[in-house]
């Protein structure tokens, strides 16, 4: 096993003599079958691609920012990878525990619980007790939870929080969306009716 540097690297350039745009257009003009033709291909969808790019190519900056930067439009992460977020909400406690488990164990990486406490809509869950059956062997500091409770989002609310404090987890570790929305559900509760 050969030995990795460790100072400074390298630039890959170095040894190299510096070539000018000018340099770098006669190089891909020489590939052109007509030497007046312009440097562009055209693709489907009249996408137009050059056969050179420069850096006063670079895009402008997004006026809608990046992500984890005010205002916040791209997102409040960075660094973060993408999250799987798998639904659950089958219609008894320990079957939705075991398919949780399993979802994790698959790749998942964010679970999301339907709640109903009368079972018809999701997973029936109305005490701490019964939220801690669906949750067993869940770890809630690394396995985000999102409610998805409608009516109940509240009180699916409270019995998380009441979880996460019955584990002992610290409120800076958590994460996942309590998903309270009272104006969108009763706006849903009275188109059902």
């Amino acid at each position: 096993m050969t030995d990795l540097p460790t100072g400074p690297l390298e630039p890959l350039a170095a040894g190299f003599p510096a070539a000018s745009v000018a340099d770098w257009e006669a190089l891909v003009r020489a590939k052109a079958k007509d030497p007046d033709e312009p440097l562009i291909t055209a693709l489907e969808d009249r996408i137009e691609v050059a056969w050179l790019y420069t850096p006063a190519d670079a895009l402008a900056p997004d006026p809608g920012g990046v992500p984890g930067v005010d205002p916040f439009v791209r997102g409040s992460r960075t660094g973060t990878p993408w999250a799987i977020r798998q639904e659950n909400g089958a219609p008894d406690r320990r079957g939705s525990n075991a398919q949780i488990l399993e979802d994790l164990a698959g790749g998942a990486t964010e679970v999301l619980l339907r709640i109903d406490p009368q079972g018809a809509r999701g997973i029936p869950v109305s005490t701490v007790d019964e939220l801690d059956e669906v949750l067993d062997g869940v770890y809630l500091d690394l396995a985000p939870v999102a409610l998805e409770a409608g009516p109940h989002a509240a009180v699916a609310a409270g019995l998380l929080v009441e979880l996460w404090r019955r584990r002992g987890h610290r409120a800076e570790e958590l994460r996942g969306p309590l998903r309270l929305d009272p104006i969108g559900t009763l706006a849903r509760s009275d188109a059902d009716q």
